[in-house]
């Protein structure tokens, strides 16, 4: 009966770490700026992985054991982002990127596979002030979502 009451106590928790949170997480404000004063950067999709470990050397919170942001909300400037990305062949990487970011402008991370197939190669796409994207979650339980950018 313990076993069995402690599994019913511990299955919400260890679901929490497989449902990651989708709203961007605001870095470096002490309240959450508007759109039109930081620049929003997407980072997982559809069929891959891209979690915000770290910015300049500074680790990111779990958010509530939702796992690593996957999509962030930042204040004009330069920044040296750690990315961790995991593509669903388990090709893995982990990539500082260095980026710079406009305020009202939404960014996505774009991957390629190197021609020798040997490195993931992270870039930031600026798709200006006038796109907007969020995530559609599809897979409650796995956390799964889908970007969306119009």
């Amino acid at each position: 009966m313990l076993k069995k009451a402690c599994f019913v106590l511990l299955l919400p928790l260890a679901s929490c770490a497989w449902n990651p949170v989708i709203t961007p997480y605001a870095y470096g404000q002490k309240s959450p700026s508007s759109a039109s004063e930081t620049a929003t950067i997407w980072g997982m999709v559809d069929g891959k992985e891209m979690y915000f470990r770290e910015i300049d050397g500074k680790s990111l919170p779990s958010r509530g054991g939702g796992g690593y942001p996957i999509s962030l909300s930042l204040l004009p400037g330069s920044y040296t982002v750690e990315i961790y990305f995991n593509n669903v062949d388990y090709r893995y990487a982990v990539v500082n990127l260095p980026i710079r970011v406009e305020a009202g402008h939404t960014y996505v991370v774009e991957h390629e596979i190197s021609s020798d197939d040997t490195r993931v190669i992270l870039s930031l796409k600026d798709l200006g002030t006038t796109t907007k994207c969020n995530y559609d979650r599809y897979n409650q339980l796995r956390g799964n979502a889908k970007l969306i950018c119009q």
